[in-house]
């Protein structure tokens, strides 16, 4: 039968599949609900919430992030973290401070708000597929203890990564304390081990219990044995809020039946969810492609498998062909597909050079520029290409700058003859080679780019501002913001002060508060690509980011103001 086959091959191939990509880890601890009265009796001294999991090579210290916050303030600055935003910097600093030790004061917290900031704090972690650093917490609170509720997350994250064997073995033993709660792992363990009148016996007693939303996994599950003919498109409308939960067991129930989600139930959804979508067979070619496309901008998967993904997609060899004509008639991600597909394929230099540049484009327009730079940055010979116009040279030293290749970009603008850019070329060119290398540079490279605008009327507008800025950073000189801004009239309109911003300036900048200052990068890029910041809100997190000695995120938010003014 189809399922049989489809199980086996899943069982036995998936899990390598998984390890290979370096996306799961060894073990997963409880996600929440785990703070029991044995937990607090081995653990009196120890207030929970502070431990953390942060590693030798880590150099952030967040330790009095929380100091004269209560216990309202802590919990409401945890749960509204934003841990499905796609920006790469809030990712980072969310992963920081949940990693991260604190010191919390005795009396601050009562045992019971410490288990619960704990708890949130645990779940967050697993929300986002942290599972390495969840075992280093557990194990720095010598937790050696058996419960049912540990049990039942144990369970769980075997499912979400796809290890049913390790997950059923588990559930088999003797000694694994179980009750009503696992029954739905158990009928998926008793399917998969094709132990059907097992699993149809306690599908019977599910079904009498009448509890709300049952009655969609025991649909799923007869069809999956056998038992049941169900409408995949039917069970998708009818089943829109039970669906929309993806949980562990519905996630498994919903794969084994071969049914997929769709973008509905995946929006703003968490990292591990979004791994386990991208990687289950029964998901959608098009859903595999908005997860992967999310989770490389996270830096959750490499680039390679962005790759991997595109091709899945399947065209004509005449769509293929003539995919510069045709692709606008596709959604973004379908397009990009395409393009990426027909580039690959294509034999001829100047051609790919045209693909390159549609693709390009359309991948910069959904923040995903120097993923797709990195796909296809050994694809074409540029040297060879002839009669290039300034903007194909542009393009050219922006693929070069994001992939890396310092060495080829210089060896590029060297060669170019009289560009009217040539100047500008340089001076971005040595503020990569610092920003990536630490190699400083002769500051008249940056005044003699300027005095070539002095000359030409264009030393205000919001390109040369944002090379002004990153400059003077790096040069460690104090910028006059204020300055800057009211200089530039054509963008006076997009600043808007308001009270986050007041804030921002007086608290943040001045009092090097981490408690307000993460509020403000995460309310700041709530909902904005890059290219949605207006300029006074870039220089608000460049001004953050550097008060915190936030060094890694700092470069990767000057690199991207550097990107945008090519």
């Amino acid at each position: 039968m189809r399922y049989r086959f489809f199980l086996i091959c899943f069982l036995t191939i998936f899990p390598f599949f998984l390890k290979s990509q370096n996306l799961i880890e060894n073990e997963i601890p409880n996600k929440q609900g785990i703070i029991l009265e044995k937990l607090v009796e081995e653990n009196e001294n120890i207030i929970l919430f502070s431990v953390g999991s942060k590693r030798k090579e880590f150099d952030y210290n967040f330790k009095e992030i929380f100091k004269n916050k209560n216990f309202e303030q802590i919990k409401k600055f945890l749960i509204d973290l934003p841990i499905n935003n796609d920006n790469l910097i809030v990712q980072k600093l969310v992963y920081k401070i949940l990693t991260s030790e604190f010191l919390i004061e005795d009396d601050k917290l009562t045992r019971e708000q410490d288990l619960e900031l704990f708890t949130i704090k645990i779940n967050k972690l697993f929300q986002t597929a942290r599972f390495s650093d969840i075992d280093e917490i557990y194990s720095k609170t010598s937790l050696n203890f058996v419960n049912e509720n540990l049990n039942l997350k144990r369970i769980e994250g075997y499912f979400l990564r796809n290890e049913y064997k390790n997950a059923c073995s588990l559930l088999n033993k003797k000694s694994f304390v179980k009750s009503y709660k696992f029954g739905k792992f158990e009928i998926i363990c008793n399917i998969i081990e094709q132990k059907f009148e097992k699993a149809r016996f306690n599908l019977s007693l599910l079904k009498e219990r009448n509890e709300p939303g049952d009655s969609l996994f025991i649909d799923l599950c007869y069809s999956i044995i056998g038992d049941l003919k169900i409408s995949k498109s039917k069970v998708l409308s009818d089943n829109k809020n039970e669906i929309a939960s993806l949980n562990p067991i519905l996630l498994s129930s919903l794969q084994l039946a071969e049914i997929s989600p769709k973008f509905e139930h995946v929006k703003d959804t968490s990292p591990s969810i979004l791994t386990f979508i991208l990687l289950s067979p029964s998901s959608d070619v098009d859903i595999k492609l908005y997860t992967a496309e999310l989770l490389v901008k996270q830096e959750r998967i490499d680039k390679p498998m962005l790759a991997d993904i595109y091709q899945l997609s399947s065209f004509t060899t005449e769509e293929l062909e003539n995919a510069i004509r045709d692709y606008k008639k596709l959604s973004p991600l379908q397009s990009r597909s395409l393009l990426y597909q027909s580039l690959i394929r294509e034999n001829n230099n100047e051609i790919k050079f045209e693909l390159a540049k549609t693709l390009l484009r359309q991948a910069d327009k959904d923040g995903l520029f120097t993923h797709i730079a990195y796909l296809i940055k050994d694809s074409i010979d540029y040297k060879k290409i002839q009669n290039l116009s300034e903007k194909e040279v542009q393009l050219i030293f922006k693929i070069y700058l994001s992939v890396k290749k310092i060495d080829e970009a210089e060896i590029f603008i060297n060669s170019l003859n009289e560009s009217q850019n040539q100047k500008k070329y340089l001076l971005l060119l040595n503020l990569f080679k610092f920003l990536d290398n630490g190699i400083f540079f002769d500051k008249e490279i940056f005044n003699d780019y300027f005095d070539s605008k002095k000359k030409e009327d264009e030393l205000i507008n919001k390109k040369n501002i944002y090379i002004t800025i990153v400059s003077q950073v790096l040069f460690k000189e104090e910028i006059d913001f204020s300055t800057i801004l009211l200089d530039s009239s054509e963008d006076i309109d997009e600043i808007k002060v308001n009270s986050l911003n007041m804030i921002a300036l007086i608290d943040v900048i001045e009092n090097r508060n981490y408690f307000n200052s993460f509020r403000v990068i995460f309310k700041t890029l709530k909902g904005k690509n890059f290219d949605e910041l207006n300029i006074f809100e870039k220089i608000l997190i460049i001004k953050v980011l550097l008060k915190l000695d936030m060094n890694d995120e700092f470069k990767i938010f000057a690199k991207n103001i550097l990107l945008s003014i090519l």
